[in-house]
Formats: C-alpha cells, sequence, structure tokens
C-alpha cells in the first residue's frame, strides 16, 4: 500500500474469539480496499491473538500489536499513535459492518468535503439473545449534504440528539487527532462519553452520513460495558462537573451548545439514580440532584422535555418517571 491510506480502522481486541472473525471479516470484505485495520490485543487469554495473527497473514492491510491488558482507552490510544490513515475510525470487536459499500460512502463523503473532520453516523443494535435488530430512529441525512459552518450544524445535531457519546459512530481526521492530543482517558468507564466532549470542546467542522451500518452488539453477558455501576455513574457526575469549569472559558452561545451535550448525559443519572443498585445511595442522589441546574441548557429535544417535568413535579418524580418509562 503506497503513501498514507485513506482509513486506519483501529480495532482493540480482548477475549471475544466468539466474536472477532465476523468483526474482521465485515471490514476486510469492503468494496473501497484503500486502508488499514490496526489490531490491538489487550492481553486476551482466549484465542483472539491467534485469530488476529491468522487474519493478519491472509491480509497485508491487516496490522497485529500485542500488548499487556491495559484496557480500552489504552489500546485506542495505541492504535491512535500507530495509525497511518488520514481518517481514524474505531470498531469493537464484538461489533461488526453489515454493509461492504461503507468506507466506499465515507469516502466519497469526504472528496465531497475535504476539510471536513468529523463524520457522524447511525448505527443498528442487535440483541444477540433475542436475535433481533434494532435500528437507530435518528435521521442522519438531515445533515449529509454539506459541511456547514461548527456555529451552524452542532447546535442543530444536539437539538436532534445526533451528536451521542460514542467513538464508533465517528469517522475522524488523524491531524485533527493528534493537534489537540484527542487521546482518551485511562482508568473511567465512560471514555467515549469524555472524549466526544473533548471534541466538541474544539467545534470542528462535521458532517453526516445517514448510515446504520453499524451493528452494535447488545447484552453480551462478559462485556465490561453491560452494566452501569457506582463507578461508572461516578465517572459521568466527576465529567459534567470538569465541564462546567471549562465552559466559563467559552463564549455564551458555545457554553450552551457544549454544555447541552452534557445535560443530555446528565439524564443518565437522573435513570440511574432510581436504579436497583443505586436508589439506595444517598450520596449519588445528592450529587446528581446539585447537578440539576444543567437542564437549563436545553438545546436537545429530550432534556427540553425533562427540564419542564422537573419545573412541574420535581427532581425525586421526574427521576422515577424517567427510570419507569426508559425500563
Amino acid at each position: 500500500m503506497e503513501g498514507k491510506p485513506v482509513f486506519s480502522i483501529i480495532i482493540p481486541v480482548f477475549n471475544v474469539e466468539k466474536y472477532i472473525k465476523e468483526c474482521l471479516d465485515s471490514v476486510i470484505n469492503q468494496k473501497f480496499n484503500d486502508f488499514e485495520v490496526i489490531l490491538v490485543n489487550d492481553g486476551s487469554t482466549d484465542k483472539s491473538a491467534s485469530i488476529c495473527e491468522t487474519y493478519k497473514l491472509i491480509d497485508p492491510r491487516i496490522n497485529v500489536i500485542q500488548q499487556n491488558n491495559r484496557g480500552l482507552s489504552d489500546a485506542r490510544n495505541t492504535g491512535i499513535l500507530v495509525a497511518k490513515g488520514l481518517f481514524l475510525l474505531f470498531l469493537d470487536s464484538d461489533d461488526y459492518w453489515n454493509d461492504n459499500a461503507f468506507l466506499g460512502n465515507l469516502a466519497k463523503i469526504i472528496g465531497s468535503n475535504p476539510e471536513t473532520d468529523v463524520i457522524n453516523f447511525g448505527w443498528t443494535k442487535y440483541f444477540q439473545f433475542k436475535q433481533q435488530f434494532v435500528e437507530d430512529t435518528r435521521d442522519y441525512s438531515i445533515l449529509q449534504v454539506i459541511v456547514m459552518k461548527p456555529s451552524d450544524i452542532i447546535p442543530s445535531m444536539i437539538e436532534n440528539d445526533l451528536f451521542i457519546a460514542s467513538a464508533c459512530n465517528k469517522c475522524i481526521r488523524k491531524e485533527f487527532v493528534m493537534k489537540n492530543q484527542l487521546f482518551f482517558k485511562k482508568g473511567i468507564r465512560s471514555e467515549d462519553m469524555e472524549w466526544c466532549g473533548n471534541i466538541l470542546y474544539l467545534m470542528p467542522r462535521m458532517t453526516c452520513y445517514n448510515s446504520k451500518a453499524y451493528i452494535y452488539r447488545q447484552q453480551r453477558i462478559d462485556s465490561i460495558t453491560a452494566t452501569v455501576d457506582k463507578a461508572h455513574v461516578q465517572d459521568i457526575i466527576t465529567m459534567i462537573k470538569n465541564a462546567m469549569v471549562l465552559s466559563h472559558i467559552l463564549s455564551a452561545d458555545k457554553r450552551k451548545i457544549y454544555m447541552s451535550y452534557f445535560a443530555v448525559q446528565y439524564l443518565t443519572l437522573l435513570y440511574n439514580v432510581c436504579s436497583k443498585k443505586l436508589r439506595a445511595d444517598r450520596q449519588i442522589y445528592k450529587e446528581t440532584y446539585d447537578l440539576r441546574n444543567i437542564l437549563k441548557y436545553d438545546l436537545n429535544k429530550k432534556v427540553k422535555v425533562v427540564r419542564k417535568v422537573n419545573a412541574i413535579l420535581g427532581f425525586r418524580l421526574t427521576s422515577m418517571l424517567l427510570y419507569y418509562y426508559v425500563k
């Protein structure tokens, strides 16, 4: 492969021998072939490492990095540092793409919008125990046509819930990542949430791709992200507090955009304070209650509704309603 590939696909690997073949097949069978695959085996104890090495022998575009178990953030960061592609994509090793034109369509969007730094796209959830696929209902086509100024497109994305806390639904320019040192924070459970918040803080040029080709596997019992526990919730609380501090140096318009993103994440707290795991935790309840004023940043439609309900019913009833509605 001469020169820099268009895409570097970074796939952290940890004990996914059941899923990694489907993941890799979905990548190497793409019609568009100007890409590299970076497999970061993060200390797997099953057959994942040997499967990765076998695929490396089959396809020269595949690079395998072996490291001791250091977690998802570190594995992704390793991939970022060695990536040669102009754009980065993150694919979890138990997920896959179901469209072999996915990369080709992304390349066309980049060709039509050469100044874009971030392309956002949708996904489809796969509930494997039910053998059920549920397509994301968000309509990215409303913002797919052209790269707009950040001051125009980002508020629309927040309002319509199109900028979400996931690294895997974004294609991001490598130069933009390195220039702004956009690495994943180690030792936290909500690394995607913080990373996406850091992207938003920079107000990059973005566009969208109305694809649901990313198949996001749900309810994997052995997945470290299968449950939300106290540590996860505490991470979100800390992120919101840090965002409040950082937002003070932004203009009023940018502050509203930035904090509206974290107001969406706050809804996760409202939901979880009534969960079986956390409903008796007074500390979590108090900290969540103390952050309730973040709901005033209501560019997002869901946040706007919750803010109005909270004003009428109060914090406790609102959190209970949200819990039982989502449940």
